[in-house]
């Protein structure tokens, strides 16, 4: 191998050896999700970091959806009935602006952190729950009751 190339390797071998820098804020992007089932629900746990004051929720039969304002952030629940599988996704947007007297720079930085979990019995997110406390967001999803088919008497006639 050539000394040139040779130079080029070992230039390449120390970058990827050392630490890649790590903005302030990116430490905080990282989220912890915590799944665990109870026998009537289902409960998934986030630790949100610094206190939250509103957010929004929706939901439908298969997606529950929170919006986060103040945080640019969003955590998306979704599950599949079919695989009785339950994901949540957690979206970050941070945006910084560094302007000066010749120059302009915005630098948007986004963050994208997802889990998921096999059921041990099917969900209803229509009637999910969300619970908000000293930065830890718990969202509550109740087991969904299986239809039992209730006999029907049938009236017999003798003749």
């Amino acid at each position: 191998m050539n000394k040139r190339i040779e130079n080029i390797v070992n230039s390449l071998d120390d970058i990827f050896s050392e630490d890649w820098p790590v903005r302030e804020n990116e430490s905080e992007m990282r989220q912890e999700i915590i799944f665990s089932e109870q026998d009537d629900h289902a409960t998934i746990s986030l630790h949100l970091g610094k206190k939250i004051d509103s957010f929004d929720a929706s939901t439908d039969d298969d997606r529950l959806t929170i919006d986060i304002p103040e945080k640019n952030q969003k955590i998306i629940a979704n599950y599949d009935e079919e695989n009785n599988y339950l994901s949540i996704t957690t979206l970050e947007q941070t945006l910084e602006e560094d302007k000066r007297q010749n120059y302009h720079e915005k630098y948007t930085t986004q963050s994208r952190v997802q889990r998921g979990r096999t059921l041990n019995f099917p969900i209803k997110f229509k009637k999910a729950k969300i619970e908000y406390e000293d930065g830890l967001l718990t969202i509550l999803i109740p087991k969904k009751k299986e239809n039992k088919q209730k006999s029907k008497k049938i009236k017999v006639q003798i003749k």
